[in-house]
């Protein structure tokens, strides 16, 4: 191995009169990467960052879809505090004894409407009979209601109405007219990615958001 050689100037500065130089006379400060290592770092690389992202998504479907039960739960809350209030049925009426509800419908199920029960049926009549619509709620990011069923065990059925009117905070769970008073009802919604919530109603007014088993 060579010797650094150093002399002086005329400033009495030291100056480098010849390199050192290692490893088969190549320059140590030359070395890098082989090509093949800088493959491989890559590689590495883009499957941590595929993990990473995958993951990510699946996080934020499942934020998603549990924020989308939150939103149908505070929906019957909401028409669960108008039946309370007596919320006017329309501006200037001055009917306040009437009830409201929400409805689910299979045949749409990327939506659920709130209304005021005009006629005090507990059902949802329609656009042409004496209810009205106070608000639809669409469901988002591709989200659907999976399924709708009632009683314990649960029997699957087509439409849903749970419906509230004063004074009491109980429930009136109807899917048909003159049905049998139902004591709980659950709406099972489903993302795009398979992730599924159920939201659980009973008769005396509680709301629930449970996994699906």
């Amino acid at each position: 191995m060579k010797k650094l050689i150093f002399k002086k100037n005329k400033d009495f500065t030291l100056l480098k009169t010849n390199t050192n130089k290692f490893y088969g006379g190549k320059d140590k400060f030359l070395l890098g990467f082989s090509l093949i290592e800088l493959l491989v770092s890559i590689a590495i690389l883009v499957v941590v960052s595929g993990l990473v992202f995958f993951n990510q998504a699946g996080f934020n479907n499942s934020i998603l879809i549990e924020n989308l039960a939150y939103e149908i739960s505070l929906t019957i809350r909401q028409a669960q505090s108008y039946g309370l209030q007596s919320k006017e049925f329309e501006v200037g009426s001055d009917i306040f004894m009437i009830g409201y509800g929400v409805y689910f419908d299979m045949d749409n199920n990327n939506e659920l409407i709130l209304y005021a029960d005009g006629n005090s049926n507990h059902l949802y009549d329609g656009e042409g009979g004496n209810d009205r619509i106070i608000d639809t709620l669409k469901m988002t990011n591709n989200s659907i209601i999976e399924g709708l069923c009632i009683g314990d065990p649960c029997s699957s059925v087509e439409e849903l109405n749970i419906a509230f009117i004063r004074p009491n905070p109980t429930a009136f769970i109807n899917y048909v007219a003159e049905a049998d008073e139902i004591e709980i009802c659950e709406i099972q919604i489903k993302s795009v990615r398979d992730e599924r919530k159920k939201i659980v109603v009973n008769k005396i007014g509680q709301i629930s958001i449970e996994e699906v088993e």
